[in-house]
């Protein structure tokens, strides 16, 4: 995260994931949330299958990758956006094994998670720290 501290932070994974929903359209979730969002088409970065994070410091919003054989860390930054382009980040009902997470930008794009239930309380916290 370029040495910037980090305010909070959460696991999170393509909206469907919950319901099952195999590889490609996790990735698509993902991919296509920061596609509309950022104005660009793809994110090479973001592949079939793979997990993210969602990062908060003073003065942006950063979607990353996951990467690490054992543990899960942040790895790779595929889409930053200053915190004056966030217009909010709401966190819905959670189910068996997850909660929605929507990041809504003042220009009228949404970005559509799901925090899986492990990391809830990083998802809660998230939050509570962006209002």
């Amino acid at each position: 995260m370029d040495g910037r501290p980090l305010i909070a932070g959460t696991n999170i994974v393509g909206k469907g994931w919950a319901k099952g929903v195999a590889g490609q359209a996790v990735a698509g979730a993902i991919g296509g949330a920061v596609g509309s969002a950022m104005g660009t088409g793809s994110v090479a970065k973001i592949t079939t299958g793979m997990k993210g994070f969602l990062a908060l410091t003073a003065d942006e919003l950063l979607l990353m990758t996951l990467g690490g054989l054992m543990v899960l860390k942040p790895k790779d930054v595929v889409a930053r956006v200053p915190r004056s382009e966030v217009a909010s980040i709401t966190m819905g009902k959670q189910n068996a094994v997850s909660a929605p997470l929507d990041v809504t930008f003042t220009a009228g794009s949404v970005w559509q998670f799901e925090v899986p239930r492990p990391t809830m309380a990083n998802g809660r916290d998230l939050v509570e720290k962006f209002a």
